[in-house]
């Protein structure tokens, strides 16, 4: 039992040095911002937050700073870009 414990932990080890292995996919957390806290979720569809600015345009500071807290970890799909509205403009 020990050896296997010992195998695993080795295992895990070892795969945290690739961080290519870990994709997330579905999140959810609280962002703290200057003006209050927002809830931000990631799922199939990219990133959803609660604040006005999201709602009313799909992206915002929050969701972008998340994504790029994340990026090694996250498909293109969810890396949201506020300066992206400008293209859209």
């Amino acid at each position: 039992m020990q050896s296997t414990i010992v195998t695993k932990a080795e295992k895990a080890r070892r795969y945290a040095q690739e961080p290519d292995r870990l994709r997330i996919t579905v999140i959810e957390a609280t962002f703290e911002a200057g003006g209050g806290s927002h809830v931000l979720c990631l799922g199939a569809d990219g990133w959803a937050c609660d604040c006005e600015f999201f709602v009313a345009n799909d992206v915002c500071p929050h969701a972008e700073a998340a994504s790029r807290m994340l990026d090694a970890h996250l498909v293109e799909a969810a890396k949201p870009r506020v300066v992206d509205l400008l293209a859209a403009s």
